[in-house]
């Protein structure tokens, strides 16, 4: 659902062929869902380096595909729903946060 993940892992021999036999020769195939081809690398590399956040208390409140941290269903579907209802009257603390951090293109 969510990880933070040293990418050089994934370029190993060993992670390679099984992604490789995960997908074939499409690099952008959409027929295995990429948490799959993030989690099984990472659990055969070492397991004790997987967790799931909330079991260690750590509760991010990450909306992504209607589910919150992956565990419960969200009470708005879109984006924009949920920023229009929740975002909006929550986000000058994001905005003080960020604001150093965000740069326009």
């Amino acid at each position: 659902f969510h990880h933070i993940t040293r990418l050089d892992m994934y370029r190993n021999e060993t992670h390679q062929k099984f992604l490789k036999s995960m997908v074939s020769d499409y690099k952008f195939s959409r027929r295995w869902d990429d948490q799959l081809a993030v989690t099984v690398p990472a659990v055969m590399e070492d397991e004790s380096k997987v967790w799931d956040h909330r079991s260690h208390g750590v509760h991010l409140g990450i909306h992504h595909n209607t589910m919150i941290d992956g565990k419960e269903r969200g009470k708005y579907y879109s984006y924009l729903n949920w920023y229009a209802n929740i975002g909006k009257k929550n986000w000058t603390v994001a905005r003080a946060m960020c604001d150093g951090l965000v740069v326009d293109l």
